[in-house]
C-alpha cells in the first residue's frame, strides 16, 4: 500500500481518537446525568417536571385519587436480583389484580394517576418504583434490559402473596418496554392475562436519539459513547432494549395505546410493532397528547379502551 494512503489512515484515525477523546467526558457526563441515580436526592416520589402544567395536573390528579383509597392502601415490598423494590397494595377485594409499571424518573405516585380505570374495572391495584427511583433500591436505570426481571418479580408477588389469581401489566414508556420483554421470556406467568402498553418505543436508541434532538443535546459520537459507558459501567447492552425483537414471542393478550402526535415513540413504530405482534391484539389511537400524556387528553377514550379490553376473554 502506498505511503501516502497509510498517512491519509494515520490522520483519519488520529482525528477519530481526537474527537473520542474529547466528547467522551461530555458522554460520561449525559450517561449520569439521565440514566444514573447520582444521590438520593435524585429521581425521588415527588413529581419529576413541575414546570410542565400537563403534568403536574397528572401528577395531582393521582395524588387526589390515592388520598380517596388511603384506607384500601398499605405498603409492600420484595427482593429481587439483590434489590429492595419498594410498592403500595390498594386492596379492593377483588381476585384480580392490575400492576403499574411508570416511565423512566418516575415513582409510583406517578402511577396513581394511570389507577382509576383499573379500579373502576374491578382490579386491585398495585403501583411500583422502579429499582432506582422512589425507595427502591438501585443505581442504574438499564431501560428495561433488567426491569423486565422485575416485572416477573412483582407478578409472581401479586399472584403468590397477595392472592391475586388474575394479573393485569400496564407500562408507560420503558415501563410498557420492560412488560414487553417479561412477557416474551419463556417463564412468564401464564396467570398474568392482559398486557396495556402506553407509547412503547420499538428500540430504547432511536427513542432516546430522538430525546436528545429535542433537548439540542450532541449526537454523534456522544449518543453512542453515553451507551459504551454505560455497559462498560452497570453492563447494561443496549441492543437488548429492542421490544421489536421480541413482541413476536409475546403470547399474552396486549393492548397498544398510542398518540399520532408521540415525538418520541414514533406512531410509525407503533404499527411495526402491532404488525410484528402475534398474540391477540388491539392498537387504539389517541389524536391528542404527548409522550406519556395521553389519559389526561383522552381520558374517555383512554379509560373506555382499557375496560372493555379487560373484558375479553382470550
Amino acid at each position: 500500500m502506498p505511503f501516502w494512503i497509510w498517512l491519509i489512515l494515520g490522520f483519519v484515525l488520529l482525528s477519530f481518537l481526537g474527537m473520542f477523546a474529547a466528547t467522551w467526558p461530555i458522554a460520561k457526563k449525559v450517561y449520569h446525568n439521565i440514566l444514573v441515580r447520582t444521590g438520593p436526592e435524585k429521581w425521588t416520589r415527588a413529581n419529576s417536571y413541575p414546570p410542565n402544567p400537563e403534568h403536574t395536573r397528572m401528577f395531582d390528579l393521582g395524588m387526589d385519587w390515592a388520598r380517596e383509597n388511603e384506607a384500601r392502601k398499605r405498603p409492600v415490598s420484595i427482593e429481587n436480583e439483590g434489590l429492595k423494590l419498594a410498592g403500595e397494595y390498594f386492596d379492593f377485594g377483588h381476585k384480580r389484580c392490575a400492576i403499574i409499571f411508570p416511565g423512566r424518573t418516575e415513582s409510583l405516585y406517578y402511577s396513581y394517576y394511570f389507577a382509576q380505570p383499573y379500579a373502576e374495572a374491578g382490579c386491585n391495584i398495585l403501583v411500583v418504583d422502579s429499582r432506582a427511583h422512589g425507595l427502591s433500591e438501585g443505581k442504574y436505570n438499564y431501560c428495561s434490559t433488567r426491569e423486565w426481571s422485575d416485572v416477573i418479580a412483582w407478578s409472581r408477588f401479586a399472584h403468590d402473596q397477595l392472592g391475586c389469581s388474575d394479573v393485569v401489566l400496564h407500562g408507560i414508556c420503558v415501563g410498557g418496554a420492560a412488560v414487553v420483554l417479561a412477557a416474551a421470556k419463556p417463564d412468564f406467568p401464564a396467570y398474568v392475562s392482559h398486557l396495556v402498553v402506553e407509547g412503547l418505543f420499538a428500540t430504547f436508541l432511536e427513542s432516546f436519539k430522538l430525546h436528545m434532538k429535542a433537548e439540542k443535546r450532541p449526537i454523534f459520537p456522544v449518543l453512542y459513547e453515553i451507551f459504551w459507558a454505560a455497559r462498560l459501567e452497570s453492563g447494561m447492552k443496549i441492543r437488548e432494549a429492542r421490544p421489536i425483537r421480541v413482541i413476536g414471542k409475546v403470547k399474552t393478550p396486549i393492548l397498544f395505546l398510542h398518540g399520532r402526535k408521540d415525538a418520541f415513540s414514533l406512531p410509525k413504530r407503533a404499527e411495526e410493532l402491532y404488525v410484528a405482534c402475534n398474540a391477540p391484539k388491539e392498537l387504539v389511537w389517541m389524536d391528542e397528547g404527548s409522550h406519556s400524556h395521553l389519559r389526561i387528553n383522552n381520558q374517555e377514550l383512554y379509560d373506555g379502551s382499557i375496560k372493555a379490553f379487560l373484558q375479553k376473554t382470550f
